[in-house]
């Protein structure tokens, strides 16, 4: 019966010795069932996490359920005997071992998934024409309302043709309109959404620029916050492609947030020295979308990504596969991370292209000073910021609580604060008015934290535990926030 099936089944003794593999299995691990038997399952099966290279084996203790089964987390992959790296999906069977006292692996069981994730050229078109058919749709609805508002204005330039200013003001609200109606055209046409392209080299702010306005134009209620310094710069992907991902997810995230939420848009260049976050080194793209919608359930944040898989009953099911095919094929990386009722936070990290920087005179790059943290807290703020460019000065040494405010607000080395709420609020709350207008304050808190009595214009709040895009996104509402008003721009690419 093992055998004949089609998954891949292994089976081990009690030191985890390999003592059969069918037919399936032998295919994926590369290797003949005489070759393996009384070999470690280790030594035989690269089980890896994709991301960060780490072996599954570790996750086990931690991951394992009290019937003793362990599930392989998402974008696990096998290495084969020669190389091939698969992603696969299974599986492992743990049972008591009563000599040593733990928990060992007697079987797995698992199948090859690549092919599931991998959308040929054709479906990407077809899904493609999928977006871009809903936002005809939406676009027109749109026009048809504004259209109405047009007429309006015109009947009362006509009623009113003997009052000068009602005319002028009739005016100038039709320009309004007709700069809309010029908007939502423009967000449709010829070298935007939908153009194939057939260079490799893309400038991120103008695809950014047109899925912003195409978005506007199919869900106008949505308030959408765009931040991302001029440096972003240039990523390693055909436009065509890269906005496909930023639509998707931005569709994705409007539709969660029922047309009415809030969206916010964080772009930037991030040049990684180590590891982390299971995002290897280098230097990436990251751009990062976050709603404030109905979030998703950790039952469902596995299967997000694979075809015809949708939450939604209209849904498709092929734009989180699309974007998880794009995003692999040129070597990127991406994260999920939702809540129930609070929202969702999509990141993608695409590889910068290659000889290709930006780096700008009017450009902000902050010089940051943190207070209030210790061990991998500060450790990973530095990292964070400085992989931003930013320059990075711990202050919490240097002076004692009650006089950190006065010293960072008043040194004109730093243009952002970043400071744990702890040191605001001892017993009471202390006020932030040492700390100049000029100068943004990111405050760190606990999710459990009250933040009612702080508040300021220049004050942004970051929860712990903080992610790199959480993070970037929290620089961006202080320093690169873009008037949407002004975005205009197609996603062309060189």
């Amino acid at each position: 019966m093992l055998t004949a099936v089609s998954d891949a089944v292994i089976l081990l003794d009690d030191n985890e010795l390999i003592t059969f593999v069918n037919r399936e299995a032998s295919s994926l691990i590369g290797s003949s069932e005489e070759e393996v038997c009384g070999k470690s399952l280790w030594e035989i099966c690269k089980f890896l996490i994709q991301k960060s290279r780490e072996p599954v084996s570790e996750r086990i203790s931690e991951g394992v359920t009290e019937d003793g089964t362990f599930t392989f987390p998402i974008s696990t992959i096998l290495i084969s005997a020669d190389g091939t790296e698969r992603l696969v999906r299974g599986s492992m069977y743990l049972s008591l071992n009563d000599e040593i006292q733990r928990k060992t692996v007697r079987s797995v069981v698992f199948r090859d998934v690549s092919s599931r994730w991998q959308i040929d050229k054709a479906t990407l078109r077809a899904q493609r024409s999928g977006v871009l058919k809903a936002l005809a749709e939406g676009v027109a609805h749109n026009l048809d309302d504004l259209l109405t508002v047009l007429l309006a204005r015109l009947s009362r330039i006509r009623r009113s043709y003997n009052d000068r200013n009602a005319v002028l003001l009739s005016i100038t609200d039709a320009e309004e309109v007709i700069n809309r109606i010029s908007s939502l055209v423009s967000c449709l046409s010829t070298g935007q959404l939908g153009a194939d392209s057939k260079e490799g080299i893309t400038l991120v702010e103008n695809v950014l620029k047109s899925t912003v306005r195409a978005l506007s134009a199919l869900f106008p209620d949505i308030e959408l916050n765009l931040a991302y310094p001029d440096r972003t710069g240039y990523a390693g992907v055909t436009s065509d492609l890269l906005e496909q991902v930023i639509m998707n997810l931005l569709l994705n995230a409007a539709e969660a947030s029922g047309g009415k939420g809030s969206i916010n848009l964080t772009s930037c260049r991030i040049e990684l020295e180590g590891d982390m976050e299971q995002i290897p080194a280098g230097n990436y793209i990251m751009i990062s979308i976050v709603d404030d919608g109905c979030g998703i359930s950790e039952s469902d944040l596995i299967p997000i990504f694979d075809p015809f898989f949708s939450t939604k009953g209209k849904g498709r099911g092929l734009g989180l596969s699309a974007v998880y095919s794009i995003v692999h094929s040129f070597q990127g990386y991406y994260s999920v991370n939702s809540q129930i009722d609070k929202g969702s936070s999509f990141a993608v990290y695409l590889p910068v292209a290659d000889r290709i920087t930006i780096e700008t005179a009017n450009d902000i790059i902050p010089s940051i000073a943190i207070a209030g943290f210790i061990g991998m807290e500060t450790d990973c703020l530095v990292a964070t910021f400085k992989s931003l460019g930013c320059s990075v000065f711990d202050m919490t040494a240097s002076y004692s609580d009650m006089e950190l405010l006065s010293a960072v607000g008043s040194d004109d080395r730093f243009n952002l604060i970043v400071i744990d709420l702890k040191l605001l609020i001892p017993e009471a709350v202390i006020s932030l008015d040492s700390i100049s207008s000029d100068k943004a304050v990111i405050v760190i808190t606990s999710s459990d934290e009250d933040v009612s009595e702080i508040s300021g214009s220049n004050i942004v709040f970051l929860k712990k535990p903080f992610r790199i895009e959480t993070i970037c996104e929290a620089v961006g509402k202080c320093v690169w926030t873009r008037d949407l008003s002004k975005q205009t721009g197609s996603g062309g690419s060189i």
